[in-house]
């Protein structure tokens, strides 16, 4: 059943007519930092959105102040709309952001593997992360691998957890496979953990070359998880075509 205008007003959707409609109702705009951060404060998700999408649209906002403030809004916000708003204008920023917003991978909504899925991926493309600040980064592209790369290294496990699906998609679509060593790397500090093993061995499909080929068929000669050798033949699949 189709959402009316109001249930969508209520869950922070706006259009550009509903943009240019408020900066000219608001006799007050000024486009200033600090009246477009109050908004981003703003008790109607509609007008929250608003503020993301004003930010966004000029660039004389792209600051690490703002960055900041757009991370710490999406952290508490609730409403639909208005979080793909601000990842949005996040992801806009490029490289300003990603200190802001590597270290809240994993860290925002429910919606993570938390153990490794039988179920396979049927689609032929890579992957879209679950969570939504791996999805905002890997829009940011190429520039977010080192800042990935740091946290996978030293970070927490829900982080680099995380920071791996990022670095696989990253990887697949814009064929820099400079990465390559932090996924053995992890493979090795952490031997037992089965869903960052179902997570490499994904990423794995975005670096074709012969020792990655034959780490996955040995993979589907072990007793592992049914998840995993699932991944590894779909890796297989996926470099071999």
């Amino acid at each position: 059943m189709k959402s009316s205008p109001i249930e969508l007003k209520k869950r922070g959707h706006v259009d550009d007519e509903d943009v240019k409609e408020y900066i000219k109702s608001s006799k007050s705009y000024k486009s200033s930092k600090q009246e477009l951060l109050a908004l981003l404060n703003d008790e109607q998700p509609h007008k929250r959105t608003i503020g993301a999408k004003l930010i966004k649209n000029e660039k004389k906002f792209q600051q690490p102040e703002i960055a900041q403030s757009l991370c710490e809004a999406l952290q508490k916000e609730n409403k639909l709309y208005t979080k793909i708003a601000l990842t949005e204008t996040l992801a806009s920023f490029g490289e300003i952001s990603l200190p802001y917003l590597i270290p809240l991978l994993g860290k925002i909504g429910t919606n993570q593997y938390k153990t490794v899925p039988e179920k396979k991926f049927l689609k032929k493309n890579y992957p879209l992360p679950r969570d939504i600040i791996a999805r905002t980064i890997i829009r940011i592209g190429e520039k977010s691998l080192p800042f990935l790369e740091e946290i996978a290294l030293n970070g927490e496990r829900k982080q680099f957890l995380e920071a791996i699906d990022a670095i696989g998609f990253i990887s697949f679509y814009t064929l820099n496979k400079r990465s390559l060593a932090i996924l053995w790397h992890m493979l090795v500090k952490y031997p037992k953990d089965d869903l960052l093993t179902w997570k490499v061995v994904r990423a794995l499909e975005s670096f074709p070359n012969a020792k990655v080929i034959a780490f996955l068929e040995n993979i589907l000669k072990q007793n592992v998880l049914p998840g995993i050798k699932i991944e590894a033949q779909r890796s297989l699949t996926q470099i071999t075509n």
